[in-house]
């Protein structure tokens, strides 16, 4: 590293001179600082060396937080032995898949001998969706900061940032759609379309896509669900997750617009799932997984599948071209009845089919539509 480099010929300056200081004057003072000089360099290495084996690092975050809240990030520190290191460095990388790009941050600090130490600092996410943190590098440099060392720290977490929804109520006046029993049976695989009313023990014989994995490791035993018949009273939600171009110039105002507009998406459904939940209306909720190649279904009947429709789709990797869940439900939603349509910068062909009526929208500060909901029917 430049560090090392800088520090050693600084060193080698310093030596050479003191030897021309020692050759002009012949002071045994001087000789003593050079045998010092050679000598100290190879006992800090070995120090250092003997102090890397009782050195870790861990993270400490929440596992779920707000957009635009700020949130505290703690790096614990941990030195078991008896020699203090004078500095290290860490560097960690936040990351959110749908959002590529964010900035790294960079530490410089000490760790007291038997002790360690912490590292706090507060981040506030921009955006909804996953944000994972990861330790890319953790360094350390001896006394005289001319040799370092790499200490081994392969840690990750993830932290799941939940949308800001709106303060503005929401009349809800549609009268749901019939039909979301077949299109969830068709679109997902081995799973149940009815929605979860109760919960029990789990028996021999029961299928595994019923077990609730969740909550059968809070338990430390297996809970199964139990579903009940969907209503007609039940709404289908299908979500465009299309993030559109975002490979166009970094802080151009196309580059801002598409990432405001795809995470205004999240704020509209969940602004939306909570105006359904309060009123105990029961959804579907649908989006296209690129990775399936096809919809994706999951039943919301409370907070909890609420929140685990979000984390699902927070590590979906959308496509750049708009309307694939459109377009694949399309001919399944003209047959069977009304549903609730949200996406990103509202596609006009969405007016175009028969009933389509706005129930709400997000616009950003300017006045520019980021992203809305359509309710529509045969």
């Amino acid at each position: 590293m430049l560090r090392n480099i800088i520090s050693r010929t600084a060193y080698v300056f310093f030596f050479a001179m003191m030897l021309l200081a020692y050759i002009f004057y012949r002071n045994y003072f001087l000789l003593l600082m050079m045998i010092f000089m050679i000598v100290f360099p190879v006992v800090s290495v070995v120090l250092l060396q003997r102090a890397k084996k009782s050195i870790s690092i861990s993270l400490d975050v929440p596992g779920r937080v707000e957009k635009k809240a700020p949130f505290e990030i703690t790096l614990a520190l941990k030195n078991t032995s008896y020699i203090p290191i004078i500095q290290s460095h860490i560097e960690m990388t936040l990351e959110n898949p749908f959002y590529p790009g964010l900035p790294s941050h960079h530490f410089v600090c000490g760790i007291a001998a038997r002790k360690g130490g912490t590292v706090k600092f507060t981040v506030t996410p921009e955006y909804s969706g996953v944000m994972s943190l990861k330790i890319k590098e953790f360094r350390i440099w001896d006394m005289t900061g001319m040799a370092d060392a790499i200490i081994p720290a392969d840690i990750s977490k993830d932290v799941h940032v939940l949308p800001s929804p709106s303060e503005e109520e929401i009349e809800l006046t549609m009268a749901g759609g019939a039909g979301m029993v077949e299109l969830s049976e068709q679109d997902t695989k081995g799973n149940d379309s009815s929605m979860v009313i109760d919960t029990r023990d789990y028996h021999p014989g029961d299928k595994l896509q019923r077990i609730h994995w969740k909550l059968s490791t809070k338990l430390d035993k297996l809970i199964v669900k139990e579903y009940g018949s969907m209503s007609s009273d039940d709404v289908l939600v299908v979500i465009e997750l299309s993030h559109g171009d975002f490979t166009r110039v970094r802080g151009s105002d196309s580059y801002i617009d598409n990432r405001k507009s795809f995470d205004a998406v999240f704020d509209v459904y969940y602004t939306l799932a909570l105006a359904l939940l309060k009123e105990k209306r029961p959804f579907m909720v649908s989006w296209y997984s690129p990775g399936a190649g096809e919809l994706k279904s999951i039943p919301v009947s409370g907070k909890e599948e609420l929140l685990e429709s979000l984390i699902m789709m927070s590590y979906e990797k959308p496509p750049a071209t708009a309307g694939n869940a459109w377009q694949l439900a399309k001919a399944v939603l003209d047959e069977y009845g009304e549903f609730i349509y949200i996406s990103p910068l509202l596609p006009q062909s969405i007016y175009g089919h028969s009933g389509g009526e706005l129930i709400f929208e997000k616009r950003s500060e300017d006045g520019k539509p980021l992203a809305a909901a359509v309710f529509s029917g045969t």
